[in-house]
């Protein structure tokens, strides 16, 4: 599966229930769905203690969506706030 391309994608895979994912991945997609600014400026660490899930988990949530890593996955909520701030077209 491909990484989403932006977080209007990755809602809709989660819409069209295109990703199945056990329930602590769950935990995590409902927050950084509610919680977008906060994945953007966190890491591992801080994000896990947030959703009250391991860290493995929050990597496993990335990888589950078709990133490579955590970075990748924080990298998509730091390009959606760019373009909210119309700092990228």
């Amino acid at each position: 599966m491909s990484p989403p391309r932006d977080l209007a994608e990755l809602k809709g895979m989660i819409a069209k229930r295109q990703i199945q994912v056990p329930l602590k991945l769950q935990r995590v997609l409902e927050y950084v769905l509610e919680n977008p600014n906060d994945v953007a400026f966190s890491n591992t660490r801080n994000l896990a203690r947030n959703c009250d899930v391991s860290n493995s988990t929050v990597v496993r949530t990335a990888k589950a969506l078709g990133f490579v890593d955590f970075k990748g996955f924080r990298e998509l909520f730091r390009r959606e706030l760019r373009q909210r701030r119309g700092l990228l077209r």
